[in-house]
């Protein structure tokens, strides 16, 4: 298994960072490590920044720190979330750990939220986290093939990976594999994706690519969102420990999990909900 690209987010080379401080690679890390801010965009109410900090670290990973992205109630009304870039793959294994504030709410629709957004190579744009209300994604080139929405669902709800209608601020393991259709006429693409180290959804005959020899160089974290309704406060969602596997799957940590809880507001605790986002 080789190794593309990692992340702890550690002491050693990421400072305190919040999206003010500049929003180029030099500013977020160390320059060169395929770490960039990916927007100006704030969370309200109090324009609240993304920000690389101690407190989105997960204790049992390493490093030191962790990415917390910044999420209002409504529509997009989220921070800018970051950059991912590594050397050009055609296959990858992408894991990472997520972990949404104890109490986190939505409204009264379907549960939508991109957590991984992979938009550098235009021919394979895909994203995943939680789709129409269960652990799955979509890929935009897909339609009519893999799924006739494009739509790639596993029957995981928020509630069940929760263990509740809210969220319950602990870490979870997902790693979502994906291999581009070599050739643009022919769908035989596969994704798969796990959580806390369950293969939850396989599927060998997607396609990704409008283009013979498509590939993958980077993705985002911390995306868009539909309805979070967390009381008129912002609320947060951590990645941490984040890896990228050319050739075979990477798998949770030994012991990583927990983490420890993140609070929530008690207006937000009281509140439950689903809604669809923005495709």
């Amino acid at each position: 298994m080789a190794i593309v690209f990692q992340t702890t987010f550690s002491d050693a080379n990421c400072a305190e960072w919040t999206q003010a401080d500049g929003l180029g690679d030099a500013a977020v890390c160390q320059t060169g490590d395929g770490i960039q801010g990916n927007g100006g965009w704030t969370a309200s109410p109090g324009a609240v920044e993304d920000k690389i900090t101690a407190a989105a670290n997960m204790a049992a990973g390493g490093g030191g720190k962790g990415f917390r992205h910044a999420v209002g109630d409504g529509l997009n009304n989220v921070g800018g979330g970051a950059r991912l870039s590594w050397s050009a793959v055609s296959e990858m294994w992408l894991r990472y750990y997520l972990r949404f504030q104890a109490g986190f709410a939505w409204g009264g629709g379907i549960i939508n939220m991109k957590t991984i957004y992979s938009n550098v190579d235009a021919s394979g744009t895909f994203y995943f986290g939680l789709h129409d209300g269960v652990v799955g994604g979509h890929i935009e080139n897909d339609t009519g093939f893999g799924d006739p929405s494009g739509n790639h669902h596993s029957t995981k709800t928020w509630a069940q990976m929760q263990g509740g209608s809210t969220g319950d601020g602990l870490w979870h393991c997902l790693e979502i594999h994906t291999k581009m259709n070599p050739l643009a006429a022919v769908a035989d693409g596969v994704i798969e994706f796990w959580l806390d180290g369950v293969l939850l959804y396989s599927n060998s005959g997607c396609k990704f690519a409008t283009s013979d020899g498509a590939t993958w160089s980077g993705t985002l974290i911390g995306e868009n969102s539909n309805d979070p309704q967390n009381g008129g406060t912002v609320a947060f969602v951590d990645f941490d420990d984040i890896a990228i596997s050319d050739s075979g799957y990477i798998g949770p940590l030994s012991g990583g999990g927990g983490g420890g809880l993140v609070s929530a507001p008690p207006s937000a605790r009281r509140m439950i909900g689903l809604v669809p986002m923005r495709q």
